[in-house]
């Protein structure tokens, strides 16, 4: 079973649907990616745009 995209995943951590996709967007990250595709590098890169 797949995971929820990072999009949906994020929504209550950035406050929308829509923040999350600006900040993955703003991070280099695809909104459609999932969870499991991330390397730490993008995790860290996204923490530190919010």
């Amino acid at each position: 079973q797949r995971r929820k995209t990072l999009r949906q995943a994020l929504a209550d951590w950035a406050g929308s649907p829509a923040e999350a996709e600006r900040l993955l967007v703003e991070a280099g990250i695809s909104p459609q990616a999932r969870g499991e595709d991330l390397i730490i590098e993008d995790f860290v890169r996204l923490a530190s745009k919010k």
